[in-house]
Parts: structure tokens; C-alpha cells; sequence
């Protein structure tokens, strides 16, 4: 049974990650050494271990956001951005104080501009659950909707718009246009784009609503 995609997306938002003790400090400050400095696939492991540590997160955001807004280098595992903006995406938080917030968005802004899956999903519900704070994001987002992503790229990009409200109105032409432009065809044997397409749809109307201020559904 295919579950409702509007509603997996707003579970993201309210899902929070386990905390640990609060007497943590030292396993945070290993672990983002290791971030730092690891060699390969403990960089990875660091950042995946950082991502569930939600009570040192005003802590654990900067160096994330960090690493988003650094150029990779040659030795970078294939994985590590990837496992770096879903960490970022399970800490960021709506009630964040505001150092913490602009932070967060600028390494999310950053994350948005790479093209790769594993890295502009999670970057897009991380922008959806900090809301209206991360206005900044909005042009990066409208550069999403531009790029030849899979529609359920697009369906998180136009989520994030939506939770950011009115300030998200630079992309309404953008979301006019993807709404109106006909249904793609994806020659991809069993593949869920289609549908998504269509929910692509839904979607849009859902955030033009938030944008104009207009009351939702969802």
C-alpha cells in the first residue's frame, strides 16, 4: 500500500531523534575530531553518530554546516556529504536560536547547489522543518525546481517553499509553471515517477496556498 507522501513528509517535521544522556560531551568531541580529521569512512560514521546526538545540537550544527559549505577534496568519501546533510537534516529545529539557525541555512544553501540525491533531499526537509527562518534557502530552492530532478526531488523542494511561507514568493512563477507544465512521461519500468508527478502537483497547489497565506490542508 502506498502511503500518502504529504504525509510521510510532515511526519519528518515532528519525528524527533532519540537524546542521550546529557553528560555527552566527550563522545562529541571525539566524534566531531573524527569528522574532522577521520580518514574515509569514519568520517562518514561520525557524521552518521553526530546526526542522533540532538541535545549537544547548537554544538554539533556549525561543524555540519561547515563541512557543507567546504569544497570537497579528492580524499572525500563518496558517502560523506551525503551522510553530513541528513545529520544536519535530523538536529535543525524550528525553535533553534538565531546564530544557530543562519548557520544551519547557510550550509543547507550550500548543500542545495550540489547535484546529488543523497545531499539536496535531506538539505530540502531540512529547510521545511526550520520554516520561515530559513528564508535565506529561498533561491537556492527555486534553482531545484530548475534543475532536471526526479519529481520526488521537486516534491521536497516545494514542500520546504511551502513551510517557509510568504517569504518563499520569488518562486511563485516558478511553482506556476511546473503546475501547469504537462505530465512528464519516465520510460523507467516500475518506477513511482509518474505518480509523483501528479503529487508534484498536489504539492505545489498546497505551498501556493502557504505563500499567498491562504489556509491549507496540509
Amino acid at each position: 500500500m502506498r502511503i500518502p507522501i504529504l504525509l510521510l513528509l510532515t511526519s519528518t517535521l515532528v519525528l524527533g531523534t532519540i537524546a542521550h544522556p546529557q553528560n555527552q560531551s566527550g563522545e562529541v568531541a571525539n566524534l566531531l575530531t573524527r569528522l574532522k580529521t577521520g580518514k574515509d569512512y569514519e568520517q562518514v560514521q561520525a557524521a552518521r553518530s553526530l546526526g542522533k546526538l540532538s541535545v549537544s545540537a547548537s554544538q554539533i550544527i556549525p561543524a555540519l554546516a561547515e563541512v557543507l559549505k567546504t569544497p570537497p577534496s579528492k580524499e572525500e568519501h563518496v558517502y560523506f556529504r551525503d551522510s553530513v546533510a541528513h545529520a544536519l537534516k535530523n538536529l535543525v529545529r524550528p525553535d533553534m536560536d538565531g546564530a544557530t539557525t543562519s548557520v544551519a541555512v547557510d550550509g543547507l544553501i550550500a548543500a542545495l547547489k550540489v547535484q546529488k540525491f543523497g545531499v539536496v533531499e535531506p538539505a530540502c526537509i531540512a529547510v521545511a522543518r526550520i520554516g520561515p527562518k530559513a528564508k535565506a534557502a529561498v533561491p537556492a530552492l527555486i534553482e531545484v525546481l530548475k534543475y532536471d530532478w526526479a519529481p520526488n526531488v521537486h516534491i521536497k523542494a516545494v514542500f520546504a517553499l511551502g513551510r517557509i511561507g510568504p517569504a518563499a514568493a520569488p518562486a511563485m512563477p516558478d511553482l506556476v509553471r511546473m503546475r501547469d507544465a504537462p505530465l512528464r512521461t519516465f520510460n523507467i519500468p516500475d518506477s513511482d515517477d509518474e505518480m509523483d508527478d501528479v503529487i508534484l502537483r498536489e504539492m505545489i497547489d498546497t505551498a501556493i496556498k502557504r505563500i499567498q497565506g491562504k489556509p491549507a490542508s496540509r
